[in-house]
């Protein structure tokens, strides 16, 4: 299981850059199309880890992430467009390569990797320049 520990890296970033993570992640664990209990402790366990208060505040970061997701749509297109948008925010190839590494740790956290979530990483490194 994944700690907040683990993604310590991720102990400074801006606001903005824990908005940017949240939704990569949520749009992450909607990849394979199955939302496991892991990959939502992982991304609560992410969230700790940058900072982000447990409890209401995480809830409602969460729940905007979500919604500023699916409001993307579920397009190849779309998803390419809102990582390059996400990308963006991430200032530096540290910060980026971190990010990316959270998102790593999120499709491994089900202990079942699938092919969609592997295309998913590829993307997500394309549209961040990694």
């Amino acid at each position: 299981m994944t700690t907040p520990s683990d993604f310590m890296n991720l102990e400074h970033l801006s606001s903005d850059q824990v908005d940017g993570l949240l939704e990569l992640l949520v749009l992450g664990m909607y990849a394979d199309s199955h939302l496991a209990a892991a990959e939502d402790a992982t991304i609560r366990g992410v969230a700790a880890a940058a900072g982000l208060p447990t409890g209401y505040d995480m809830d409602k970061s969460f729940d905007r992430a979500v919604s500023v997701t699916s409001q993307h749509g579920s397009e190849a297109a779309a998803i390419a467009d809102h990582l390059d948008e996400l990308a963006r925010v991430f200032d530096t190839t540290e910060i980026k390569r971190d990010v990316l590494d959270a998102l790593e740790g999120l499709h491994q956290s089900d202990s079942a990797e699938a092919e969609s979530e592997k295309k998913f990483m590829q993307l997500a490194k394309e549209q961040f320049g990694m």
